[in-house]
């Protein structure tokens, strides 16, 4: 299958679990390769609390389960450090 540039754009990504992550907003091509090495991933608003407000996601092209028209699927493990708890606050 082969997507241009218009249908990438705004695509949904969710994780295999099924989890709404945001839509793919660019990405960076390996120009040497001509391929697609890294997704550039808008968070969803419950993404963006739990990332201390941090507003993309980096997807790298070996983390992509599924592309295709409809949307994009990812490992549920794209996060490699654990989520910070932030403490409350009496």
């Amino acid at each position: 299958m082969r997507l241009n540039q218009k249908q990438l754009n705004h695509l949904p990504v969710y994780t295999q679990s099924g989890d709404f992550l945001g839509r793919i907003a660019d990405y960076v091509l390996d120009t040497q390769q001509h391929q697609i090495i890294q997704y550039l991933v808008g968070s969803s608003s419950w993404l963006k609390n739990i990332l201390s407000q941090q507003a993309e996601l980096l997807i790298a092209q070996d983390q992509v389960v599924l592309l295709s028209e409809e949307k994009m699927v990812v490992q549920d493990s794209i996060l490699t450090e654990p989520i910070p708890k932030k403490k409350i606050k009496n």
